[in-house]
């Protein structure tokens, strides 16, 4: 059993770290956009395609 929770937590861990790449990689994109056309607003945008892990329910599934 506690194979299982060590992998568990290593993928989650894992899992976070692909979601703050991608969401800094969109917020670099966005930013790149806004500069290059002159609109601050554009960065707004990219809230719109940001991820987030969510949390397990209470059975830890």
């Amino acid at each position: 059993m506690n194979n299982i929770d060590e992998e568990l937590i290593k993928y989650k861990k894992y899992l976070n770290k692909l979601v703050v790449i991608k969401n800094i990689f969109v917020i670099i994109c966005f930013t790149v956009l806004a500069i290059i056309f002159h609109k601050w607003w554009i960065v707004l945008l990219s809230f719109l395609l940001m991820s987030y892990v969510g949390k397990d329910d209470d059975n830890g599934k």
